[in-house]
This record gives structure tokens, sequence and C-alpha cells, in this order.
């Protein structure tokens, strides 16, 4: 099987997957979606030569999770679920909610933004970082004798 075959496949399980997982009125109906979509996204990592994210997504997520997930959804009474009013009358509560989020959006838009210049570079060159990372691989070697005023910097590859 080519990649690019491969690729498509798994994209197809993903995006079904998770269209149809959000589009099913019912939860268990939307969990066997859910699982093609998470096969496809192992799929994704298998292309990508991550093998272990693949093991692990078929172990933990589809293996452990949606199981768990499913176990939940039948151990749970959906149909006195479905039964209960599940709006109450603070639609103005959540309407008011909307509108301060829209006001202070529309706030940050509209305000110019004023930030401060960059400096000017420093004449002297680059700056301070000396190419090849010499100080990042010194270390404090002592000599043979072990005495404190013996210790001197020395490169990491020359302490042996």
């Amino acid at each position: 099987m080519t990649p690019f075959f491969s690729f498509i496949s798994s994209l197809c399980l993903t995006l079904g997957g998770g269209i149809l997982t959000v589009t099913r009125k019912s939860a268990v109906h939307s969990a066997i979606p859910l699982i093609v979509s998470l096969l496809g996204v192992a799929g994704l990592f298998l292309l990508q030569k991550a093998e272990f994210l693949f093991v692990a997504q078929i172990v933990l997520y589809i293996g452990g999770i949606m199981v768990l997930f499913l176990f939940v959804i039948m151990l749970v009474n959906l149909d006195e679920a479905a039964r209960v009013r599940q709006f109450n009358q603070q639609w103005w509560l959540a309407l008011a909610c909307v509108l301060a989020v829209a006001a202070e959006i529309a706030y940050f838009l509209r305000k110019p933004l004023h930030l401060a210049a960059a400096p000017p570079p420093a004449p002297g060159g680059p700056g301070n970082v000396e190419p090849g990372g010499g100080p990042a691989f010194l270390a404090i070697t002592c000599c043979p004798s072990r005495s404190l005023r013996c210790c001197c910097w020395q490169p990491w590859w020359a302490r042996w």
C-alpha cells in the first residue's frame, strides 16, 4: 500500500468518524464512530513512524478509555436523563455573558496596539553568544593532586 493511499484512508477514517460522532443522537451510536476516528489517528501516527504512539493510541484510547466510556453509557440510565428538562429560565444570564464577551472582543479588536520599538542591535556584533557553544561544554576538572588551587576550566573532551 502506498503512503499516499494510507494517508488518505487514515484521513477519511479520522474525519468521517469525527463527523459521525458529533452528528449521532444516541451516545452509544456516537461511541462507535469515535473508535473509528481514534483508529484513523493511530494510522496517522504509524505513517509518521511513531510506533509507540500508534500502540499507545490503540491500547489506551481505543482499548481502555472507549471501553470505560461505553461501560458508563450503559450504566447510566440515559432514557430518564433525556426526559428531564435540560433548559431553565436562565437564558437571560447566558445572553448577558455572550454580550459581555462580544463587547470585550470588539473593544480589543478596535483598540490600537502600542508596541514598543525593538532595541537597536549591539554595535559589537551578534551579541554574547559564541559560535559553537564553547562555554556550554566547559567543566571543572582537577589535577591529579586534587588540590583546589589546581582546579581549572577545561572543555569536556580535554578531561580524558
